[in-house]
Order: structure tokens, then C-alpha cells, then sequence
């Protein structure tokens, strides 16, 4: 969808003369969600297409070798642009400079998840994470945002990320159940769409319909958990608080670190 969505663009700003008379060209070069990949691919685009600014990535394990081979390459002028990753590594640290973001961080998301789930009079939450960095990332923030507010963590749990709602012989059934003894009100998802579609959906069939708020990008989460409604005829879809951070590109101060244009 990003990639169609910005070559329409692209395609009309080229058909109306381009930028200062030069047209935009999109190469596309497939990252597979790795950091060794996504350091391969870099490589390629820098050297061999010798892109402008890099554009699209996600995930924080990619953005992280993306952002280290662009230090390798300092000298050369391309950058990581307007990435949909939340990740630390384009934000703070020594990679933060290769990085222009517009998109809030992990800690925003955090942040915003907190605050709506305090003004909702909830005090007890549980935090679930993915079993990779963007998963700690994810932990960390919900862990220090919610102590900063006033809410009591009651446990916390980590998951694979290899879950997967259309592979049954996986669940978080444990996990979930675990959560529930311990008396949360609400669950924190520090984790990608497929496995937050498998705790969610793992909860409410147990009957557990506590709200639940994701840090990672909810739309294809959401379209899973609808899929099986209509699969079952059980509502998997209530309660659900997804948080994507993308300030108005107008906006002309940074905060958050978060840049505007």
C-alpha cells in the first residue's frame, strides 16, 4: 500500500514537471524485514542506484541496519526519510543524525497508550511484548510511561514474533491466562499486527474483553480480528486502542523528537 501510494504521487509530481525540472524515480529493494538484509540492500542503493534518500522502511531491526550502513557511507549525501518505524536507532544515538522522521517514537506511542487508559480510570495493566528490540523498545517505554502516570504494571510477558493467526498449532493462551490471575484491567502490545492479532483475539475467546492497546501499527491486526468474527461469530474488534503518531507535516516545530516540515 506505501509503496502504491507514494509512486501515485510521484508519478503525478513527475507529470507535472518534476522537482526543479528532475523527475523522481522509485526503485524498489526488498529489505525481507532483516537487519543483515536491510544492511545488503542499503549497500545497493547507495552504491549502485546512488539514491537520493532512502524512503519506506519499517520495522526497527531494518531501520537499524539501514541507519548503520548510511553511517558507513557519512560522506555521501542519502538519508533515511519519513520511515513508519517507531525505532529508537532513528531517534537518539549515533544513527539518529542519518534519520528524518515523521512519525511519533515508541515512547510517544507509550505515552499516548497510558494516558488514554488512565483517563479511562483503568490503574492496573499488563504489558506484552514481541521477543525482539522492538519488543523491549515497546516494554521498556510502556513500563517507564506508565510509571510515570501512576499505573501499577501487574505483570508483563513476552511472546514470539513468529505467531501467526492463521497458524493454529500457536497460540498465547497461557500467556493471556497468566494475565488475567494477575488482575489487569487493560493490556499494553509492544509487538507487529500477527502476533497482537493472536493475543487479542486468544483473550477475547476466553471471555476476556479487558481493553487492549497496540504500539505497533494496528490496520492489518484489525483486519485479522474482523476476518475472524465473521469466521466464528465471537466480537474480537471491541475494545481495541490502536496508536500510530504522525504529526501534521505543516507543523513547523520538532518535538519528541520527532521532525517536522
Amino acid at each position: 500500500e506505501l509503496y502504491r501510494g507514494a509512486q501515485s504521487y510521484f508519478l503525478e509530481v513527475n507529470a507535472n514537471g518534476g522537482i526543479h525540472g528532475r523527475k523522481i524515480e522509485l526503485v524498489p529493494i526488498d529489505d525481507r524485514y532483516s537487519s543483515e538484509v536491510a544492511e545488503e540492500a542499503t549497500e545497493r542503493a547507495v552504491t549502485d542506484e546512488r539514491a537520493f534518500a532512502l524512503f519506506g522502511a519499517s520495522g526497527t531491526e531494518p531501520v537499524a541496519g539501514i541507519l548503520k550502513t548510511l553511517k558507513k557511507h557519512e560522506t555521501e549525501p542519502t538519508f533515511l526519510w519519513g520511515s513508519s518505524s517507531p525505532a529508537e536507532a532513528s531517534r537518539e544515538g549515533p544513527l539518529a543524525p542519518f534519520a528524518f522522521n515523521v512519525r511519533g517514537s515508541v515512547k510517544t506511542a507509550a505515552r499516548d497508550v497510558v494516558k488514554a487508559l488512565g483517563a479511562a480510570s483503568l490503574t492496573k495493566v499488563a504489558i506484552v511484548a514481541q521477543d525482539n528490540a522492538f519488543g523491549k523498545s515497546c516494554a521498556a517505554a510502556a513500563r517507564k510511561a506508565a510509571e510515570e502516570r501512576g499505573l501499577a504494571v501487574v505483570a508483563e510477558a513476552t511472546v514470539s514474533g513468529g505467531l501467526r493467526p492463521d497458524d493454529a498449532s500457536k497460540n498465547a493462551l497461557d500467556v493471556v491466562r497468566t494475565l488475567r490471575n494477575a488482575g489487569a484491567e487493560a493490556l499494553i502490545l509492544g509487538m507487529t499486527y500477527n502476533p497482537g492479532a493472536v493475543v487479542t483475539r486468544d483473550a477475547r475467546e476466553e471471555g476476556w474483553n479487558v481493553p487492549v492497546a497496540v504500539m505497533g501499527t494496528p490496520d492489518t491486526m484489525v483486519r485479522h480480528l474482523v476476518a475472524h468474527e465473521h469466521k466464528t461469530g465471537r466480537r474480537m474488534t471491541n475494545g481495541l486502542l490502536g496508536c500510530v503518531f504522525a504529526p501534521p507535516v505543516s507543523a513547523e516545530e520538532a518535538h519528541d523528537n520527532v521532525w517536522h516540515l
